[in-house]
């Protein structure tokens, strides 16, 4: 479901590769800390810019 809203709000923001990540967290096994880690560098990486 989280994921689902994430893909929502990339979505508003136009950002493609989050939206890839949040469609990778919707297909993979809940809370696989690979997806996880990988959203987490995008956000500090999109905050920073």
């Amino acid at each position: 479901m989280a994921a689902l809203r994430l893909k929502g709000v990339a979505a508003s923001f136009h950002a493609e590769t989050l939206m890839v990540l949040a469609e990778e967290a919707i297909d993979g096994a809940p809370s696989d800390p690979s997806v996880l880690r990988r959203i987490a560098l995008f956000l500090d990486d999109f905050s920073a810019a």
